[in-house]
């Protein structure tokens, strides 16, 4: 039982903590932005949108994985 929980819980940290990351790196650039005054605002939202939406996807694929996972192990 500790063993089922434990993988399925891992997978989930390991997400929340690259859901993390991307948002500090866009923050740095955006910092980055405003201090060069370089990339104007359209530009930055639509890469931190673009940033946030493949992360999204990775989430969903890693769920989706971690659920056939114990659809097999289940039957």
């Amino acid at each position: 039982m500790e063993k089922k929980v434990k993988r399925i819980t891992s997978p989930f940290i390991q997400a929340s903590m690259l859901t993390v990351l991307p948002i500090i790196w866009a923050r740095g650039i955006e910092w980055q932005a405003v201090q060069v005054g370089f990339f104007n605002q359209p530009f930055l939202y639509s890469i931190s949108a673009f940033m946030l939406g493949m992360w999204g996807l990775f989430l969903l694929l890693m769920v989706s994985g971690n659920k056939k996972e114990t659809e097999t192990t289940l039957s």
